[in-house]
């Protein structure tokens, strides 16, 4: 029973492992969006601490960083303490995170997806298709198709 247990237990781990920790990552639209509101919020908050000279707590600019590309806008300290560029911070941060940006930029990287995965269909495809010369493609002038508008 402990080893049924222990497998059973092991294949959930296993289950729930993300597939960017895999040792052949695959990235999907899902973890696109979490990796850009991860990594923005870690540089917002970087940014936010070296900048306020010993003021702000770390945990304090983590949580303003957080809000701010997670569209909350929760704070723990007041704004008015904060300077210029920490206040310049917030706002682009919030800007490029805000959802439209995040699913535009998403449909983006699907379409150079796509673009890559079927390049070699479209090579193949042009390399098919004939040319009209222009000794084809010379017109041949029919009264009766002219008047019926063909």
């Amino acid at each position: 029973m402990l080893d049924n247990t222990r497998a059973w237990l092991l294949g959930q781990i296993r289950a729930a492992k993300p597939s960017f920790i895999s040792k052949q990552p695959h990235f999907n639209f899902i973890s696109a969006h979490y990796f850009w509101i991860v990594s923005l919020t870690i540089l917002a908050s970087v940014l936010m601490y070296a900048t306020a000279g010993g003021q702000l707590a770390y945990i304090d600019a983590l949580f303003f960083a957080s809000g701010a590309n997670t569209q909350a806008g929760l704070n723990t300290v007041d704004v008015n303490l904060l300077n210029t560029f920490q206040q310049i911070c917030i706002y682009i941060f919030t800007m490029t995170s805000n959802p439209i940006v995040i699913h535009s930029s998403v449909v983006f990287l699907r379409l150079y997806w796509f673009e890559k995965r079927f390049q070699n269909m479209v090579r193949d495809a042009r390399a098919r298709r004939v040319t009209i010369s222009k000794s084809r493609a010379k017109a041949h002038l029919d009264m009766n198709q002219a008047e019926m508008g063909v």
